[in-house]
């Protein structure tokens, strides 16, 4: 059969190439062996309606929480072009919303799709496709293909915030999370169950790309990269051989300073562990269960070794008081670090404060996920402005209130915040 998968725009980013879609590259891998695979990769489409759809007997579309109503779009053109074919769709964004149930789409993938796609598209063949499919978790990562690169005509963009020179792209050592933070979809999406690849064959993909490809950049998607020293020890004995610079998230609470060191001289740079705030009254009402103290310790024994650190924080918060911008400005003033990734705070499906934001002291007034967005800034035909700021929850904080912190973060990180 020819199939036709499908990356969908992501206007909602400053650089929507930056992230190549790994779970459409994992599957193509699977199905390229006994079908015709293509990737249609429209992530830096402004305008899908201006977008001419390859013939083919089978779509599969990808798409997040924010996505799925241009998705939609995407698939009711494709009905109008070329009629009666079929169309399934995946991803996280429809593993954290089963109850999804639109009539432009004959079926819905949820969960890991590695398992049942080659069922999926036998049943196409054979008349017997069924509205859902439930993928269950992937236990030996090892044991899957490498993605199908060769089908990239973009494999990444700018992956640093660094004018490094050479091609990038991402790429992911594990799935899942064992911690349950308030605002991270992850749990529910891959279970607190971690799965790894190896470090050997992780470093080998690593390598592949480098000769085949010609890439030097790497950004690790993994929520948590060094959840086993064992492990991490001897990934970054491994990747020191490889000559490549690369980044990653981060559990601070696991990173001594002998790690740091170790992280650096494999290539790493400008780690990103997720600070989210130096007001201690946000970091427990999120369960992050870590204090600003570890996380200027770590800030500290960073800088010692000579990491450039991007700080991921987020504003607009259950647990935040008037005071939280000014508390967090006079941590910035003093820590060290290079660059702040600030997003603004979304409750997003998949997250437990999306389902019991009683929890955490909120209330949710808008769950029309499609009018969510987390970015400061958006590009529109060449022009990038400021999103506005916007809050879908009100805490003890009005909603008014919340928009204000948001405000005066934004203008206070302005000079030193990664545009995305």
């Amino acid at each position: 059969m020819k199939i036709v998968l499908i990356n969908p725009p992501h206007p909602h980013f400053i650089d929507p190439t930056a992230q190549a879609p790994l779970g459409l590259l994992y599957l193509a891998a699977i199905l390229e062996v006994k079908h015709e695979v293509s990737i249609l990769n429209l992530a830096a489409v402004e305008n899908v309606h201006k977008v001419s759809f390859p013939n083919a007997d089978v779509y599969g579309l990808t798409t997040t929480s924010v996505d799925y109503k241009t998705c939609k779009e995407v698939a009711n053109l494709i009905m109008m072009e070329h009629g009666n074919r079929k169309i399934i769709i995946g991803g996280p964004g429809i593993t954290a919303m089963p109850e999804l149930d639109d009539w432009c789409f004959d079926s819905y993938v949820i969960g890991e799709a590695e398992s049942i796609i080659g069922l999926v598209i036998n049943d196409i063949e054979n008349g017997k496709l069924k509205r859902r499919y439930y993928g269950g978790r992937t236990e030996s990562l090892d044991s899957l293909p490498l993605p199908a690169w060769h089908l990239m005509d973009v494999m990444g963009g700018r992956a640093f915030l660094e004018n490094y020179e050479g091609k990038s792209c991402n790429i992911m050592a594990g799935r899942g999370c064992p911690f349950n933070c308030a605002f991270c979809t992850t749990p529910y999406l891959w279970g607190r169950k971690v799965t790894v690849r190896s470090p050997e064959n992780v470093v080998a993909e690593v390598r592949f790309l480098k000769r085949a490809h010609g890439v030097n950049l790497f950004r690790f998607n993994d929520d948590t990269i060094n959840l086993s020293r064992k492990w991490f020890k001897q990934f970054c004995s491994l990747m020191e051989k490889e000559d490549v610079i690369w980044r990653s998230c981060f559990k601070i609470d696991l990173c001594t300073e002998d790690d740091l060191k170790m992280m650096k001289d494999s290539g790493c740079t400008e780690p990103g562990p997720g600070i989210e705030s130096f007001d201690q009254r946000v970091l427990d009402r999120l369960n992050k269960k870590t204090t600003v103290e570890k996380n200027v310790r770590f800030l500290e024994m960073a800088a010692r070794v000579g990491l450039k650190v991007k700080l991921l924080m987020m504003i607009g918060t259950p647990g935040e008081t008037m005071e939280t911008p000014e508390i967090n400005k006079s941590y910035l003033d003093v820590v060290p670090h290079e660059y702040i990734s600030l997003t603004f705070f979304r409750p997003m499906p998949g997250s437990d404060i999306w389902y019991h934001p009683e929890k955490y002291g909120a209330r949710i007034l808008d769950r029309n996920f499609e009018d969510y967005d987390f970015c400061l800034q958006r590009k529109t035909n060449g022009i990038v402005t400021n999103v506005p700021a916007r809050s879908f929850i009100e805490t003890e904080l009005s909603k008014e209130a919340l928009e204000d912190n948001m405000t005066r973060m934004r203008e206070y990180t302005k000079d030193k915040c990664e545009a995305r």
